[in-house]
């Protein structure tokens, strides 16, 4: 199931949800809640997973998501910028057609709605008027 949710995501981080997951209703039982999983069949009811608690706290799941975006997100920026530091001139500027197609070497499955909204918001415009490229 955490495949079809995260379908980016390699083994080793789907692995560590899971766990995650285990981790915060290992039997499906928790003391405030009532079954999140199921004993019989050990699936676990997910909308459990991603609920807080009365101090807003989040469960191990959800923290394990926030923490694997702010580590994907990050990984995906050194890309770009490791993509652009390729590009760079002699006076260490990108032109914008190289800036754009540094984000594709980046993520090469980028769709173009993706691409321009990345544009866009790299350069302060909307959509109705995206930068050249």
């Amino acid at each position: 199931v955490l495949q079809t949710y995260f379908p980016f995501k390699g083994k080793l981080r789907l692995a560590y949800l899971l766990d995650c997951a285990y981790a915060e209703h290992p039997c499906g039982k928790n003391e405030k809640k009532v079954a999140p999983a199921s004993e019989k069949t050990g699936k676990v009811k997910y909308e459990y997973l991603f609920m807080e608690d009365e101090n807003f706290d989040q469960g191990p799941f959800l923290e394990g998501v926030r923490d694997q975006y702010l580590q994907e997100r990050t990984e995906y920026l050194i890309e770009v910028e490791r993509q652009l530091r390729k590009h760079v001139n002699g006076q260490g500027h990108v032109s914008a057609h190289q800036c754009r197609q540094a984000i594709r070497d980046a993520d090469p499955q980028i769709p173009e709605g993706e691409l321009n909204r990345v544009w866009c918001a790299a350069f302060r415009t909307d959509l109705s008027k995206p930068p050249d490229a």
